[in-house]
């Protein structure tokens, strides 16, 4: 059963990278679809790699902060000091939004980075809404200023969304426990 799902995503995946290298697509596009398509397929591997228990997830997901705030701290960097980081790392993109210089940290586009950092911080914000670690709090802060000074839209609202939802669901728990 799990070959027969394995082999249809092979197949969709082999269609979808073929398709656009038989055309007139640039390799380095092809090249980026092939990541985005994969991406999915690696986190569900890796997922499934791991014995769903409670200390596997936590520490997969400490994993990927750790990911974050060294991308955010690369970030931050290249806010105070772009060159420096332009010679240090072999990076391209700059990042500017309306005259404004913006965080791109090792991203190819100013959205990747947004988008990232907004989910990084999600799960700093959920890991903090279970343990209650300030390390945590100021892991959410840090990685949310990051989603915001990729001065993107989407990945702020996002943020601004989820914790709204937070204080909603947590007012409405609050009630039902005093009634």
């Amino acid at each position: 059963h799990t070959r027969a799902r394995l082999l249809c995503i092979g197949s969709i995946s082999t269609i979808a990278l073929i398709a656009p290298a038989v055309g007139d697509t640039p390799a380095p596009v092809v090249l980026l679809d092939g990541f985005l398509l994969f991406k999915g397929l690696t986190i569900f591997v890796i997922a499934y790699a791991f014995a769903p228990g409670t200390r596997a997830t936590t520490t997969l997901l400490h994993a990927v902060l750790v990911c974050g705030v060294v991308a955010g701290v690369i970030g931050m960097i290249e806010m105070v000091a772009p060159s420096l980081v332009r010679d240090l790392l072999p990076l391209t993109a700059q990042g500017s939004r309306g005259g404004q210089t913006c965080i791109v940290s090792i991203f190819e586009h100013e959205g990747q980075a947004g988008w990232f950092f907004a989910f990084v911080a999600t799960i700093a914000f959920s890991l903090y809404v279970v343990h209650r670690r300030p390390l945590l709090l100021g892991t959410f802060l840090f990685l949310a200023l990051c989603s915001v000074l990729t001065l993107r839209r989407k990945p702020i609202v996002g943020l601004v969304v989820m914790v709204l939802v937070f204080v909603l669901v947590g007012r409405k728990a609050n009630q039902r426990r005093r009634a």
